[in-house]
């Protein structure tokens, strides 16, 4: 019997980080790297991308709130990129901590355009109660990203690998949701100082329906940016999003995400995320640092 308790304790914390991934995987418009490792080093300039991710409305008590960081850039002279991320999610009682890293090789078709291949790898450090259990999983995962002036185009699947945990003997199944990412998009000039950058993400989650997100950004003078997202899934909602630049150096923006993505009560209740009734919706603060820029980068 206490086993069996040991076990549903394990798989709640395993789906805990599923929805956590999920958290992590809504930033891809404003860090790529977030789903495919070949974009690391694509833009050359290195970057640094932060994102703070809180629920600040709603009626229950497991409000989620996540902490991000992504840094990438290029060495040999642009032919390698290195990409390093970090996630800090608190989903009470489920917390996870997470750290990326990512190599890719960039070849030049020509001279705008580019095809990289990545590898990345990756370890959870799981709240598995108290010893009870390994607390590590690893990962492995890869991706291809086609990029061009105005076109880019990313396949990539992250973690590739099915994991599990010794509970006292047993080995058990985390869950993880193992993505496979598709997406594109496309740069539209509208004026000669505003562009739209058209783009959609097509992924696959196991044991959950194909998901589709429509992203469109409306961007001003390389200075302002404006979007709205359709993102559907196991829930659909919609993401609304501004962004600023207040020097060639710093770029800061605020995301708000109609729903939550994390499972908030669901548990507890006995529900399924999406009728859950906590969760009304989430923002997400974002940071971007580029110590020497050489151009603007739309994505």
């Amino acid at each position: 019997m206490k086993k069996l308790f040991f076990c549903a304790l394990l798989m709640l914390s395993g789906a805990g980080v599923f929805a956590q991934k999920e958290a992590l995987q809504t930033q891809y418009l404003m860090n790529p790297l977030a789903i495919n490792p070949a974009y690391a080093g694509t833009r050359q300039d290195f970057h640094l991308n932060a994102m703070f991710r809180r629920q600040f409305f709603g009626v229950g008590i497991q409000t989620p709130t996540s902490q991000s960081l992504a840094m990438d850039g290029a060495v040999a002279n642009g032919k390698v990129g290195i990409g390093f991320m970090t996630l800090n999610d608190r989903l009470s009682p489920i917390a996870n901590t997470a750290i990326y890293g990512s190599v890719a090789y960039h070849y030049k078709l020509s001279e705008t355009q580019t095809v990289s291949f990545g590898v990345q790898g990756s370890l959870d450090f799981l709240p598995l109660f108290g010893g009870l259990a390994d607390n590590t999983a690893g990962n492995v995962g890869f991706g291809v990203y086609y990029k061009s002036d105005k076109l880019f185009v990313g396949v990539a699947r992250p973690e590739a690998l099915r994991r599990t945990t010794n509970l006292r003997g047993v080995n058990i199944p985390i869950p993880n949701s193992r993505p496979l990412f598709i997406n594109a998009g496309y740069l539209l000039d509208l004026t000669p100082t505003a562009k739209l950058l058209a783009s959609t993400l097509v992924y696959s989650i196991e044991n959950q329906p194909i998901g589709i997100d429509l992203n469109g950004t409306v961007c001003f003078g390389e200075r302002v940016a404006l979007g709205l997202s359709l993102r559907r899934q196991r829930i659909t909602f919609l993401q609304l999003s501004a962004q600023y630049k207040l020097s060639n150096n710093v770029l800061v923006g605020l995301n708000y995400n109609t729903k939550t993505l994390e499972y908030d009560n669901a548990f507890a209740a006995g529900q399924t995320a999406s009728t859950s009734p906590v969760g009304s919706g989430i923002f997400e603060a974002t940071f971007r640092f580029v110590p020497n820029p050489t151009k603007h980068h739309y994505f």
